[in-house]
């Protein structure tokens, strides 16, 4: 366990919303839960499904009987990346709120350092960027 003060009280909630990520689905769930692995505090994973057009919920159904922190939220069609927070984020039940990209492109590491870094100062936002993408636009 990662000792850090107060982080047992802690209930996070972690926005993830995707759109046509059949292939990124189980990858970006294991990393998210692999990068809080340690932690010791009660998280969900908040996965909305925006619209996707390919097997993305099914991915999703399959990742959720591995883990039942994951809550699925459907949206008919995709209204863009926004609207799928802002549903996210009204879904959330944790005190603090964070997200990250359905695609894959955060590795495990990089959520280990945003939540050690929080919560060493807690109160404070965390925000990352990403450099480069694996694939061109």
């Amino acid at each position: 366990m990662i000792p850090l003060d107060g982080a047992r009280d802690l209930f996070l909630s972690i926005i993830v919303p995707f759109l046509n990520e059949e292939g990124n689905v189980q990858a970006s769930i294991e990393s998210i839960t692999e990068g809080l692995k340690g932690f010791d505090f009660r998280y969900e994973i908040v996965c909305v499904d925006n619209g996707s057009t390919d097997d993305t919920y099914a991915e999703l159904l399959r990742e959720q009987e591995k883990f039942p922190e994951i809550k699925i939220i459907t949206m008919p069609l995709n209204f863009g990346f926004g609207a799928g927070l802002l549903l996210g984020f009204v879904a959330a039940k944790g005190v603090n709120v964070g997200y990250v990209w359905g695609d894959h492109q955060i590795p495990q590491q990089t959520i280990t350092d945003c939540m050690t870094a929080f919560l060493k100062h807690p109160g404070t936002v965390v925000k990352g960027a990403r450099i480069s993408r694996a694939e061109s636009l």
